[in-house]
């Protein structure tokens, strides 16, 4: 049950963080109004809503753990394509905003898995709840944390 707690407020707290900053960027840097940079996190929220017909072929296909393992490795790759080209221009703000959606619809699937494996029957209410948790307080703190960073690399004057 651990595990799938862990995992899922790992991928949270990193998302959260590129979901503000991408945002920031896209504003601050690139000169978006809110609603074009709105309309630019789109590619992530299509690969979150399609993407859960092809999930359950590929853990029935790899496992849980494989596919957890995999699925963390594509958010890291995504978060990497961010870092390294994100500056380069839309093209690969969007590239790094699918591989990180790619990554965590499979992690929330896994994590979801775990949990509720690790409970009695009459408990899994309960898992969902803590699933859930585990996903917004990270959530919070990635973007508390990327706030934080920002603010004290580029002060206001």
């Amino acid at each position: 049950m651990s595990s799938g707690l862990v995992l899922k407020a790992a991928a949270g707290l990193a998302t959260a963080g590129l979901g503000y900053l991408v945002t920031l960027q896209l504003q601050l840097d690139l000169g978006w109004t809110p609603a074009q940079a709105a309309i630019g996190m789109l590619p992530q929220v299509v690969v979150l809503i399609a993407g859960g017909a092809l999930i359950s072929p590929l853990i029935t296909r790899v496992g849980l753990t494989t596919a957890a393992g995999l699925s963390a490795g594509v958010v890291v790759c995504g978060l990497a394509v961010y870092t390294a080209l994100g500056r380069f221009g839309y093209v690969w703000i969007a590239v790094a905003l699918v591989l990180v959606a790619v990554g965590m619809r499979v992690v929330g699937v896994v994590a979801g898995n775990n949990v509720m494996r690790g409970l009695p029957e009459n408990r899994t209410t309960i898992g969902a709840a803590l699933i859930d948790t585990a996903s917004e307080v990270t959530i919070g703190i990635g973007i508390a944390l990327s706030g934080t960073i920002l603010a004290a690399l580029f002060p206001m004057r």
